[in-house]
């Protein structure tokens, strides 16, 4: 008898260690979630502060380019 006691010891332990895991396991999953909305919200952030400092307006980045526009051939800056 004195064995199945000691057995329902190991039964306990091996319980609780499943629920630390399991609890782990959620602690892990909402501060993944945390992170990634923290991240979406960063990129968020960062695009429209690249679009607030274009020099031209928004219009003229989304205007069609004409399909027989060539990019002319301008000397590189040298300082």
């Amino acid at each position: 008898m004195t064995g199945s006691g000691h057995h329902d010891n190991g039964n306990d332990d091996l319980k609780a260690t499943i629920e630390e895991l399991w609890r782990s396991k959620q602690e892990l999953k909402d501060w993944m979630a945390s992170i990634e909305q923290e991240t979406q919200y960063v990129e968020e952030e960062e695009e429209e502060d690249v679009l607030e400092s274009q020099p031209l307006a928004g219009e003229l980045w989304e205007a069609p380019v004409p399909e027989n526009f060539k990019i002319p051939n301008l000397p590189s800056f040298d300082g």
